[in-house]
Protein backbone atom coordinates (compact mmCIF):
# COMPACT_ATOMS: atom_id res chain seq x y z
CA UNK A 1 0.00 0.00 0.00
CA UNK A 2 1.43 3.56 -0.72
CA UNK A 3 2.24 6.41 1.32
CA UNK A 4 -0.94 8.51 0.30
CA UNK A 5 -3.21 5.14 0.53
CA UNK A 6 -2.10 4.64 4.26
CA UNK A 7 -2.83 8.37 5.36
CA UNK A 8 -6.35 8.25 3.46
CA UNK A 9 -7.00 4.99 5.01
CA UNK A 10 -5.96 6.03 8.26
CA UNK A 11 -8.05 9.44 7.85
CA UNK A 12 -10.95 7.13 7.11
CA UNK A 13 -10.47 4.92 10.21
CA UNK A 14 -10.43 8.49 12.33
CA UNK A 15 -13.47 9.39 10.84
CA UNK A 16 -15.18 5.80 11.87
CA UNK A 17 -13.76 6.66 15.57
CA UNK A 18 -15.34 10.68 15.57
CA UNK A 19 -18.80 8.97 14.06
CA UNK A 20 -18.78 6.62 17.44
CA UNK A 21 -17.91 9.05 20.09
CA UNK A 22 -20.51 11.28 18.52
CA UNK A 23 -22.85 8.26 18.63
CA UNK A 24 -21.71 7.66 22.37
CA UNK A 25 -22.76 11.40 23.42
CA UNK A 26 -18.98 12.45 23.60
CA UNK A 27 -19.33 15.14 20.85
CA UNK A 28 -21.73 17.54 20.49
CA UNK A 29 -23.23 17.80 16.64
CA UNK A 30 -21.28 20.79 15.90
CA UNK A 31 -17.94 19.38 17.07
CA UNK A 32 -18.65 16.30 14.90
CA UNK A 33 -19.39 18.61 11.88
CA UNK A 34 -15.98 21.11 12.84
CA UNK A 35 -14.12 17.39 12.84
CA UNK A 36 -15.22 15.81 10.20
CA UNK A 37 -15.32 18.67 7.75
CA UNK A 38 -11.58 18.73 8.65
CA UNK A 39 -10.89 14.93 7.78
CA UNK A 40 -12.68 15.55 4.55
CA UNK A 41 -10.35 18.58 3.53
CA UNK A 42 -7.45 16.32 4.51
CA UNK A 43 -8.63 13.60 2.19
CA UNK A 44 -9.44 15.48 -0.07
CA UNK A 45 -6.24 17.07 -0.37
CA UNK A 46 -4.61 13.46 -0.54
CA UNK A 47 -6.36 12.39 -3.13
CA UNK A 48 -5.24 15.77 -5.60
CA UNK A 49 -2.04 14.29 -4.70
CA UNK A 50 -2.61 11.25 -6.10
CA UNK A 51 -4.41 12.58 -9.11
CA UNK A 52 -1.43 15.11 -9.45
CA UNK A 53 1.13 12.38 -9.63
CA UNK A 54 -0.81 10.24 -11.32
CA UNK A 55 -1.66 13.01 -14.34
CA UNK A 56 2.28 14.21 -13.94
CA UNK A 57 3.41 10.30 -14.83
CA UNK A 58 0.66 9.85 -18.14
CA UNK A 59 2.14 13.74 -19.34
CA UNK A 60 5.73 13.22 -18.69
CA UNK A 61 6.24 9.67 -18.64
CA UNK A 62 7.41 6.40 -17.47
CA UNK A 63 10.00 8.27 -15.41
CA UNK A 64 7.44 10.16 -13.49
CA UNK A 65 5.36 7.28 -13.11
CA UNK A 66 8.19 5.04 -12.07
CA UNK A 67 10.24 7.43 -9.53
CA UNK A 68 6.76 8.30 -7.68
CA UNK A 69 6.13 4.23 -7.34
CA UNK A 70 9.87 4.52 -6.23
CA UNK A 71 9.12 6.69 -3.38
CA UNK A 72 6.25 4.39 -2.59
CA UNK A 73 3.78 7.60 -3.10
CA UNK A 74 1.57 5.69 -5.23
CA UNK A 75 0.62 1.76 -6.45
CA UNK A 76 -0.21 1.55 -9.85
CA UNK A 77 -2.28 -1.62 -8.79
CA UNK A 78 -4.31 0.12 -6.49
CA UNK A 79 -7.53 2.00 -6.98
CA UNK A 80 -8.55 5.76 -4.07
CA UNK A 81 -10.48 3.97 -0.79
CA UNK A 82 -12.82 6.64 0.09
CA UNK A 83 -14.65 4.74 2.30
CA UNK A 84 -17.79 2.87 2.48
CA UNK A 85 -21.03 4.72 1.89
CA UNK A 86 -23.21 2.75 3.47
CA UNK A 87 -21.65 4.39 6.82
CA UNK A 88 -21.77 8.29 5.28
CA UNK A 89 -23.92 10.32 7.61
CA UNK A 90 -26.98 11.96 6.41
CA UNK A 91 -29.04 14.44 8.43
CA UNK A 92 -32.90 12.86 8.27
CA UNK A 93 -35.60 14.78 8.55
CA UNK A 94 -38.31 12.12 9.74
CA UNK A 95 -36.03 11.29 12.32
CA UNK A 96 -34.86 14.38 13.32
CA UNK A 97 -30.61 13.53 13.66
CA UNK A 98 -28.16 12.57 12.18
CA UNK A 99 -27.98 9.14 10.72
CA UNK A 100 -26.08 6.43 8.36
CA UNK A 101 -27.01 5.72 5.01
CA UNK A 102 -27.63 2.21 5.96
CA UNK A 103 -29.94 3.52 8.47
CA UNK A 104 -31.77 5.87 5.93
CA UNK A 105 -32.04 2.33 3.82
CA UNK A 106 -33.57 0.95 6.88
CA UNK A 107 -35.66 3.06 8.30
CA UNK A 108 -37.30 4.34 4.09
CA UNK A 109 -37.58 0.37 3.79
CA UNK A 110 -40.10 -0.06 6.61
CA UNK A 111 -43.62 0.27 4.75
CA UNK A 112 -44.99 2.77 7.07
CA UNK A 113 -42.02 5.36 6.32
CA UNK A 114 -41.63 4.43 2.68
CA UNK A 115 -44.13 7.25 1.51
CA UNK A 116 -43.07 9.74 3.55
CA UNK A 117 -39.41 9.44 2.55
CA UNK A 118 -39.93 9.07 -1.02
CA UNK A 119 -39.99 13.05 -0.93
CA UNK A 120 -36.70 13.30 0.98
CA UNK A 121 -33.96 13.96 -1.01
CA UNK A 122 -31.59 11.65 0.86
CA UNK A 123 -34.21 8.52 0.18
CA UNK A 124 -33.06 9.28 -3.97
CA UNK A 125 -29.65 9.32 -3.26
CA UNK A 126 -29.59 6.41 -0.50
CA UNK A 127 -31.25 4.15 -2.59
CA UNK A 128 -28.89 5.09 -6.09
CA UNK A 129 -25.56 4.45 -3.88
CA UNK A 130 -26.18 1.26 -2.01
CA UNK A 131 -29.32 -0.23 -3.56
CA UNK A 132 -27.71 0.01 -7.47
CA UNK A 133 -24.89 -1.50 -5.66
CA UNK A 134 -26.23 -4.89 -5.07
Amino acid sequence: MSQLAMELSHINRERKGLESAFRGGKLTYKEYLDYDIKYLSQSSGRIGHMVSIIVSAAKHGRKVGNLAEKQNLIDRNEAINTGSPEIEMTKCPDQEKLITRAECLDFSGDAKNTEQCKSCDNFTITRNLLVSKQ
